[in-house]
């Protein structure tokens, strides 16, 4: 889940790379793993707490047209 929203909401559509480690250790397609459940979820926080700002944007801007 952190590698999705990393690379779609962050990536993709900001242009930021904040985990590099996600694309290299977790992405799709990349083995399987098994990661720390403490270090994801605080990975996964950071994420999301940084893709929040332009998802708000993209809610505020669609309800206001």
């Amino acid at each position: 889940m952190a590698w999705h929203e990393h690379h779609y909401w962050l990536e993709l559509a900001q242009g930021k790379m904040l985990f590099s480690k996600l694309n290299e250790i977790y992405a799709y397609g990349a083995p399987m793993n098994t990661p720390s459940l403490e270090e994801m979820l605080k990975t996964w926080q950071t994420v999301t707490k940084a893709a929040d700002p332009y998802l708000d944007d993209l809610a505020t801007d669609f309800v206001a047209n």
